[in-house]
């Protein structure tokens, strides 16, 4: 049976002037403050689905914070690509394994 193509392996379609206009549709077009600059995009390899590291600087009138975003591939149902933030969870904290932690996230998760 042959997998939907949300669920297939994704082949990287993006390029850095694709994840440039994504960020400046998001954060270098804000009204600020702050007015943030894109500092360096770099692609993450060895992750799957395909992902990039952003570097950008944040101005406020009285200090700079430089900051990072993850950006990753995703696809809808349909298999269309898209970017977005990766979603994340919160790992418990003193678990021995792994599988504690997975055991007590999905836990936590059927809770809400």
């Amino acid at each position: 049976m042959k997998k939907p193509p949300r669920l297939q392996k994704l082949t990287r379609v993006f390029t850095a002037t694709d994840i440039t206009a994504f960020f400046n549709q998001f954060w270098g077009k804000m009204a600020g403050p702050p007015s943030n600059a894109l500092r360096s995009i770099k692609l993450l390899p060895e992750l799957t689905p395909p992902t990039w590291h952003i570097d950008y600087v944040a101005v406020y009138p009285e200090k700079v914070v430089f900051c990072t975003l993850t950006v990753v591939q995703l696809a809808r149902e349909d298999g269309t690509p898209y970017l977005n933030l990766p979603t994340t969870l919160e790992l418990p904290e003193g678990l021995p394994t792994p599988q504690a932690e997975d055991a007590a996230m999905a836990r936590a998760a059927k809770k809400k």
